[in-house]
């Protein structure tokens, strides 16, 4: 163990050396490829999620909106989940002492380039530091050049500081004001990095001054480790608008009216008041759609939109908004008024942009602005050949984003392809969309909310088609054209509408001959359930459309979608249980 004399000589050669390095690194920990999930671990006594919801909550004012999904990772999930190769951070916000187990897992997430960031007294990372007892207890931090100039930051009360036990690959970041001793320190283990201070973040009560203090110390360690912090502006929700052709407009208004009371429908935790009057309040329940005119600075032409639409039903009628809260809620909440469109004028609800994405399993989904986000409805017998198999609706709609843009003249050879059961994939490690299925039957009638959000002109949070596309015209020195929203909106529906009708005619065969060519499993081989589960080789999607595999002895297995999912990074079929 080191001398507290040597630690300081440690931190002034810091010093004199943070300019050189700070670049490289910056550099280096922006480039993990991993999916925006920000993980938030809160030990096994935090049953009621009280800490994790006041971490999350001081989390969320520092990070930029558009960018992050915020989880909690749960005790038992530490060993059970294969979460470690999808996570771009891992905070930890835990009083208890970790136990051998969780603490490996931990340090191998780092070792694998994971970034951490340990807000807790009893991680030590790998072993390579201990921590001691302070006589009194320190409330003011000054912070190395490295992370800011400028004054030193009031923190609460911490009580213990660092030794170092292993120089190697340790960095203070900061120190106590008075008698310079290590409480944030920063380490390099394997590929990745982590962040360790004494200081603790979800206090029960901090006065505003120390709340602001703590918020910006998080945003400086944060910006250190390569996230993302700002003040993005936060969107306001904005009233929708009904657009298409005052014949199909009359006929949609006409045939709802029976749900209707003085013109609002009450639906599923949603209201919506359809009105001619543009300053009706909105909000998280109420949703005004304005019935003629159109939006003042809207980002969605319809006449270009119709011109690549060659459905005979879907997507007819148009809602467009700028900004909602989700278009499946929405469109799912008000499932009994979309029942009632007659043939020929299918609704489809578009956003430009979404507050609340939805996403499968209780997962959310990121939707900026570039993001292409709608809902609509599907209607479906019974007694028919996707009637009887109804599990190919969410395979028919992730194979009409693929071949919306591949089925394009010149577009064949972007890489845009299907992961089992419903993502939308460019390569094999990078998602950029995703479909969602609700679903009620009535009699024997189906009808299905299918909410699709693509990445289509957004860059963050992790790539998007017209980047995909810009790749592919730099590598084959071509000038394909980049996909306008209402194209590739025009487009999905025209793909969808295309195969059902073919998949009822024909059935799952013609189909799955298309599906295989755009996904990304044949032959696969896979555990199921962990790593230790047991090893089957994916074969294709049964009749009834669930994924079939077969295990050494020979012996065919269905796999169903609700509730699995595929870990591309670790060749795992696992069972989902975030919430």
């Amino acid at each position: 163990m080191f001398a507290l004399p040597y630690i300081f000589g440690v931190i002034s050669r810091l010093r004199n050396t943070l300019l050189h390095t700070s670049a490289v690194n910056c550099v280096v920990k922006k480039s993990s490829g991993r999916p925006p999930n920000i993980l938030i671990y809160t030990g096994k006594d935090d049953q009621l999620n009280e800490k994790f919801q006041k971490t999350k909550e001081l989390l969320k004012q520092c990070l930029h909106q558009d960018k992050y999904v915020i989880y909690q990772l749960k005790h038992d999930s530490v060993l059970q989940e294969p979460w470690t190769k999808n996570t771009e951070l891992l905070i930890l916000a835990s009083d208890h002492i970790l136990d051998k187990p969780r603490e490996d897992v931990f340090d191998n997430y780092v070792k694998d380039g994971g970034k951490l960031l340990g807000f807790s007294n009893f991680y030590t990372l790998n072993d390579a530091l201990s921590l001691c007892d302070v006589s009194s207890s320190i409330k003011e931090v000054q912070l190395s050049e490295k992370l800011r100039h400028g004054p030193c930051l009031h923190v609460p009360g911490i009580d213990t500081i660092y030794k170092v036990k292993k120089e190697e690959n340790i960095e203070v970041l900061a120190v106590s004001l008075q008698a310079s001793q290590p409480v944030v320190i920063s380490m390099s283990h394997g590929d990745g990095t982590a962040i360790l201070t004494t200081t603790q973040i979800s206090m029960d009560t901090l006065d505003d001054e120390l709340h602001n203090e703590i918020k910006e110390l998080l945003k400086i360690l944060l910006n250190f480790l390569g996230v993302t912090c700002g003040d993005a502006n936060k969107s306001v929700l904005t009233n929708a608008y009904l657009l298409g052709d005052d014949k199909g407009k009359d006929i949609f208004l006409g045939s709802i009216q029976d749900l209707l009371t003085d013109n609002y429908f009450k639906g599923n935790n949603i209201n919506i008041l359809f009105t001619e009057n543009k300053d009706t309040p909105i909000s998280n329940y109420n949703f005004p759609v304005i019935t003629n005119g159109k939006p003042d600075q809207a980002s969605f032409s319809l006449s270009l939109y119709k011109e690549h639409l060659k459905t005979k039903h879907l997507g007819q009628l148009v809602i467009y908004t700028e900004v909602i809260t989700s278009t499946q809620t929405i469109l799912n909440g008000s499932l009994k008024l979309v029942k009632q469109l007659p043939e020929g004028y299918g609704l489809v609800l578009v956003a430009r942009q979404q507050t609340v994405g939805k996403g499968r399993g209780g997962n959310a989904w990121l939707s900026p602005d570039g993001c292409l986000s709608f809902s609509f409805s599907l209607h479906v017998e019974l007694d028919s050949n996707l009637g009887q198999r109804l599990p190919f609706v969410q395979h028919i709609a992730a194979l009409a984003v693929v071949d919306a843009v591949r089925g394009m003249n010149g577009y064949e050879g972007i890489g845009i392809l299907i992961k089992w059961p419903n993502d939308i994939y460019f390569g094999k490690d990078t998602k950029i969309g995703g479909i969602l299925v609700n679903s009620a039957i009535q009699g024997r009638s189906l009808h299905a909310v299918i909410g699709i959000g693509v990445n289509l002109a957004n860059s963050e949070p992790t790539t998007c088609i017209n980047d995909v596309i810009e790749q592919r015209n730099m590598a084959s020195n071509m000038a394909l054209r980049k996909l306008t929203r209402e194209q590739l909106l025009a487009r999905i529906l025209n793909e969808m509408e295309y195969l059902v009708k073919d998949f009822q005619q024909s059935g799952p065969k013609c189909f799955l001959e298309k599906y295989y060519l755009r996904w990304l499993h044949s032959e696969a081989k896979v555990n199921l359930g962990n790593e230790n589960g047991e090893m089957v080789t994916i074969t294709g999607l049964d009749d009834m459309g669930f994924l079939s595999v077969v295990n050494g002895l020979n012996e065919v297995q269905s796999v169903r979608p609700d509730g699995n999912s595929f870990d591309m990074m670790r060749n795992l079929i696992t069972i989902k249980t975030r919430k």
